[in-house]
């Protein structure tokens, strides 16, 4: 089903009496005949717009970073070519989310070498999550406590901090 199916925008039309007239014995003998029934309504205003807006959301990523990058190729979105700090935290989350740690680690590492300004936290956290999805827990460790220390109120660092630490006290024992 796409999003242009979906049942929640329905465009009903109303029926008088009379178009009415006779549609239970029309449908019985449709199905006895083999007589496909009328299809429904074609897509109105409505369900088109809100199609566009559903597409619109899923692929804003991706557009937001086409506009960041001078080259205009997500597929050349490197670390090398990316164009500013919050382009390159943006492209260390996709690595972070396609298990790509070590690229992480780069994007990052470079955003924080161009002046990531506020977004300098952010990097400090992406950059200890992977050393932590790396086992380095020590290297996580230090990156979350800088995080912290720029953002003391970043949930995700603490979270972070929290794992990195009890990870370290199960690989104690």
């Amino acid at each position: 089903m796409s999003a242009f199916d979906s049942p929640a925008v329905e465009h009903v039309e109303q029926s008088t009496p009379e178009q009415t007239a006779g549609v239970e014995s029309g449908v019985e003998s449709g199905i006895e005949s083999g007589v496909e029934s009328p299809q429904p309504p074609q897509r109105n205003t409505l369900k088109w717009v809100i199609g566009a807006a559903v597409v619109l959301l899923l692929a804003w990523p991706v557009l937001r970073r086409l506009g960041s990058h001078p080259s205009g190729s997500v597929l050349e979105s490197t670390v090398n070519n990316a164009s500013s700090p919050a382009a390159l935290i943006d492209l260390s989350l996709d690595h972070y989310r396609a298990g790509r740690f070590q690229e992480c680690i780069d994007a990052s590492q470079k955003a924080l070498k161009m002046g990531a300004g506020d977004l300098a936290a952010e990097a400090y956290n992406n950059i200890g999550a992977c050393a932590g999805s790396l086992g380095r827990y020590d290297d996580e460790i230090r990156n979350e406590v800088e995080a912290l220390r720029l953002k003391p109120d970043l949930q995700v660092a603490k979270n972070n901090l929290a794992w990195a630490l009890q990870q370290k006290r199960q690989q104690a024992k």
